[in-house]
C-alpha cells in the first residue's frame, strides 16, 4: 500500500514537472520569435540545440524552481519571462507542499499499519 501511494505520487511529479517544462519551454520560444532574447538564447544556446537539449534543460529549470532550488545558471531576461517565472514558483510552491503533505500523510499511514500489527502480536502472545 506504501509502495503503490508513492510510486503514484512520483508519477504525479513527473507528469507535472513534464507537462511544466513544455510549457516553460513553449513560452520561451514565443519570447524568442516576439522579443528576440529569451533564456533560450541567453543561456548555453539552446535556441539552436537539438530537442532532447531542450526538452532536459527545461525539465531542469522547470524541477530547479519547484523544489525552490533555483541555482541560477538558467534564468529568464525578459519582464514577460520573469512574470512566468514568478507565477510558476506560486504553483510550483502549492505542488511542492502537496508532495510534502503526501509523504506525511504515508509515513503516519505507515506507522498506524505498524502499530496494528503489534498491537495484533502482542493480543496472540497474550492468548
Amino acid at each position: 500500500m506504501v509502495s503503490t501511494t508513492l510510486a503514484k505520487l512520483f508519477v504525479e511529479v513527473l507528469f507535472v514537472s513534464h507537462w511544466g517544462a513544455c510549457f516553460l519551454f513553449y513560452v520561451g520560444e514565443l519570447q524568442c520569435f516576439y522579443e528576440g532574447s529569451c533564456w533560450l538564447n541567453n543561456n548555453q544556446r539552446l535556441y539552436d540545440s537539438d530537442n532532447y537539449s531542450k526538452y532536459i534543460s527545461s525539465l531542469y529549470f522547470f524541477i530547479a524552481t519547484m523544489t525552490c532550488v533555483g541555482y541560477g545558471d538558467l534564468k529568464p531576461i525578459s519582464k514577460n519571462g520573469k512574470l512566468f517565472q514568478i507565477l510558476i514558483m506560486m504553483i510550483s510552491n502549492g505542488i511542492f507542499a502537496y508532495i510534502i503533505g503526501s509523504v506525511g500523510k504515508i509515513i503516519s499511514l505507515n506507522k498506524d499499519i505498524e502499530s496494528d500489527f503489534i498491537d495484533k502480536i502482542e493480543i496472540l502472545i497474550n492468548y
